[in-house]
C-alpha cells in the first residue's frame, strides 16, 4: 500500500468536516450521501474540486465518526472542563469528533500529534484564533491523558 499525499488526507479531512457538520442538528429527511454531495458541490472551495482526495479515506471517516458519535462525544466530554458540552460551537465540535475519531476510535489511529496538527490546520480552514486555542486546548488535554 502506498502512502497518501498528506495534502490529500487534509483535502479528505476538510470534506469530512464539511459533510459531518450537517449532522450536528441534522434535519430527518438529510441523509449522508445528500450531506456528502452538498459538501462537494456547495463546500469550501469547490472550484479546487476533490477529485484527487483519497475517497476511501473520506468514507473511513466519515462513517467512523457516525459510527463513533456517542462514544467520541462522551470521550469529548471527559476534556471540557468548566465547559459545558452544549455551549460547544457545531463546528469545533465537528472538527473535535474527528480528531477523537482518528486518535481514539479508528482502526489504525493516527499518531496524535499528527492528529492535532491537522485538526489545527483544519480549523484555520473554518475558524478564528479563538476556536483553534479551543481546539488546540481539548486535544491538549487529550494528549497529557494519552501520553
Amino acid at each position: 500500500m502506498t502512502k497518501a499525499d498528506p495534502s490529500k488526507l487534509r483535502q479528505a479531512r476538510i470534506l469530512a468536516v464539511q459533510t459531518l457538520f450537517q449532522f450536528v442538528a441534522p434535519s430527518d429527511e438529510l441523509t449522508k450521501d445528500e450531506a456528502i454531495e452538498f459538501a462537494l458541490l456547495a463546500g469550501n472551495d469547490p472550484e479546487k474540486g476533490y477529485d484527487s482526495i483519497p475517497d476511501d479515506y473520506f468514507y473511513e471517516l466519515v462513517d467512523g465518526v457516525i459510527a463513533n458519535q456517542p462514544q467520541i462525544d462522551e470521550a469529548i466530554s471527559k476534556y471540557l472542563t468548566n465547559w459545558n458540552f452544549d455551549r460547544v460551537t457545531a463546528l469545533d465540535l465537528t472538527i473535535l469528533r474527528l480528531a477523537f475519531y482518528e486518535i481514539q476510535f479508528k482502526e489504525n489511529p493516527v499518531p496524535i500529534k499528527v492528529a492535532i496538527n491537522e485538526a489545527i490546520e483544519v480549523s484555520k480552514v473554518f475558524s478564528d484564533d479563538k476556536s483553534r486555542r479551543f481546539i488546540s486546548g481539548i486535544l491538549g488535554k487529550l494528549s497529557q491523558s494519552v501520553d
